[in-house]
């Protein structure tokens, strides 16, 4: 069984393991296609920028001005280095103007995000009959910005790269140009664009894991229950093979003739089997009769010291062999709080045999009751085995009893406490217990005192 659960839990992680990567796989897919989507989009919507007249004017206009220059140039009135000066002068004069154009587009779009584009000169090259002279070339560290800001060039992506040719009789030459777009937080744009898509699959998820870890711990706790009646029905058959037996070996007796004419041992004999007659019907009892749901109380005694320490007498006349020390401390005052006396008596008395039975010798048992405005406390401690953390949290389950304690040489159904519980709770109280192993155990019981 425990060989099965295992398997399953690990069968369990190993498709939630697998339902992850899939998970993760389809989210970055989607991300992908919303975020190529959204390119596309802000791509359409750049798109009459472009076409527009006023800038394609300055472009003409820029370019223009570039050849004058490079006429200058071949006839000797511009050096290389003059050159580079003044194209970068025009660059900069021509990127206040264009600026204003694709600003002024910008704003008369209702854009949910921020955007910024830009365009550099990366080069200029001059054609001379076969000859090809570079007189410009972009540095890359510091681009020339024909339009734009550098926070585009640097943040940004290239989403153009063009070449513009200009012949003439007079000169021959060619601009390259990288146009480049940036989109403040487009992650996050996209990522919000996925925000419902995200949720639901989160969700999914998540009720998935729930539905999982649910199922796990249903599993585990059908086991711990199976268990538990396992253990009860090999309890139960222990405690009523003694009792059977003797009752064999008496009936046994009574078919010797010998006996027949001994009264003294016939009488001894059929009290033999009166006594443990008596025993099977206590546990048929204990085992037919645990349902609480229909328990009647006739509180018709006073909790007090009398009470208490007549209880304490009685049980402590009962197994006195099986007690090295038994004390108990009263500070009850007047409470007015009545009591069930053979119901309460028989919890407080199952508390008082499991310290017995779980000493490993003769038990001490140290009971302490008192009182305040508001509720009356009763410990009842030990020095007996302890039980673990994982067993005090079931010790009050019908039939539970404790792993150390499913040994036959100590008996029990595991009703006792479960009985002790109902018994405290019809009264309006409650019980908890306190253990550590080979170090002893403590129940601790509050009843509320009605003001």
């Amino acid at each position: 069984m425990k060989k099965k659960t295992t398997t399953l839990i690990l069968l369990a992680g190993t498709i939630l393991l697998a339902l992850s990567f899939i998970q993760a796989y389809l989210l970055y897919n989607s991300y992908q296609l919303e975020k190529r989507i959204f390119e596309k989009e802000s791509h359409n919507i750049l798109s009459p920028l472009y076409d527009m007249p006023k800038l394609d004017s300055l472009h003409d206009e820029f370019r223009d001005t570039v050849r004058c220059e490079l006429v200058q140039l071949k006839n000797g009135k511009r050096t290389i280095e003059v050159l580079q000066e003044r194209v970068i002068k025009i660059a900069k004069h021509f990127d206040t103007r264009t600026d204003l154009i694709i600003n002024e587009y910008l704003d008369n779009n209702d854009f949910d995000y921020s955007l910024e584009l830009s365009r550099t000169l990366e080069g200029i090259v001059v054609f001379d009959n076969d000859e090809i002279d570079s007189v410009f070339t972009s540095d890359v560290e510091n681009p020339l910005i024909v339009y734009g800001s550098m926070k585009a060039v640097e943040n940004g992506t290239v989403i153009n790269s063009t070449k513009t040719s200009t012949s003439g009789d007079d000169i021959h030459f060619e601009l390259t140009y990288k146009d480049y777009k940036w989109i403040n937080d487009q992650n996050s744009i996209v990522f919000r664009r996925l925000s419902g898509m995200l949720v639901i699959t989160a969700l999914i998820y998540l009720f998935v894991i729930g539905l999982a870890v649910y199922a796990i711990r249903a599993l585990i706790e059908e086991k711990r229950v199976v268990k538990t009646k396992t253990d009860f029905i090999n309890n139960i058959t222990h405690e009523l093979k003694t009792p059977l037996a003797t009752l064999g070996v008496a009936s046994k007796s009574l078919k010797n003739p010998k006996l027949l004419e001994n009264s003294q041992m016939l009488e001894n004999t059929l009290g033999i089997m009166d006594r443990q007659n008596e025993r099977l019907q206590r546990l048929f009892d204990q085992v037919m009769h645990n349902d609480f749901s229909d328990l009647h109380l006739s509180r018709k005694t006073s909790l007090n010291e009398t009470f208490l320490r007549e209880l304490i007498g009685d049980f402590k006349l009962g197994a006195e062999d099986k007690i090295e020390r038994l004390e108990l401390q009263v500070t009850l005052d007047n409470t007015g709080f009545n009591i069930d006396r053979f119901h309460f008596s028989t919890a407080l008395l199952n508390i008082l045999e499991n310290a017995v039975k779980y000493s490993d010798k003769k038990a001490e048992i140290d009971i302490l009751a008192m009182s305040t405005e508001r509720e009356i406390l009763i410990s009842v401690a030990d020095r007996g085995k302890g039980i673990s953390k994982a067993d005090a949290n079931h010790i009050f389950d019908k039939y539970f009893r404790a792993s150390q304690a499913n040994r036959h040489d100590v008996k029990g159904l595991g009703l006792g406490l479960f009985y002790t519980r109902h018994i405290i709770e019809a009264h309006g109280g409650s019980i908890r217990v306190e253990s550590k192993l080979h170090e002893g155990t403590k129940f601790l019981i509050k009843l509320p005192i009605e003001i």
